[in-house]
Parts: structure tokens; sequence; C-alpha cells
């Protein structure tokens, strides 16, 4: 428990899922020239726990505007798309 009394969503060995996170999309770019493009920045313990590994190849699929789906994947052989 919590120091507010509530249990917390996991600790490093509980399993992470089901979890939620809301993150920002951001912007790069070159703000003066108008040519930004969105980014989403993802980081933190709560990857490794929800097994996506340092090192690791995710795969990113369109499902429909405004979702997206990341899976691990084992071999990509070396090539990254």
């Amino acid at each position: 428990m919590t120091e507010t009394g509530q249990t917390p969503l996991w600790n490093d060995e509980a399993p992470v899922l089901p979890h939620r996170r809301l993150l920002k999309v951001e912007e790069t770019g070159f703000f003066s020239g108008l040519t930004t493009k969105p980014f989403i920045r993802l980081r933190g313990r709560w990857l490794q726990r929800a097994g996506f590994q340092p090192g690791s190849y995710v795969v990113i699929e369109v499902i429909r505007p405004g979702e997206l789906r990341i899976t691990t994947q084992v071999n990509m052989g070396g090539h990254a798309r």
C-alpha cells in the first residue's frame, strides 16, 4: 500500500497488465519553416515490465486513424524499416 492507502498499480515483480499511460503527442522539426512532425516518446521501466527489452525491435501497426498497435518482433534479420 502507498502512503495514501491505495494499492500500487504494480511493483518491480508484479505484472504490468492491465495498465494505461497518457502521453502527449509532441512535435519536432523546424518551427520557423513550419516543417514539424509529430512524435511520441516512450520510455521507462514500465516498458520493460510490459515485455519490451532494450535492444529489441518493435513493429508498429496503424489499426485505424488514432490507434496504433506496438508489438515486439523476435527476429528482424538485422533490418528494421
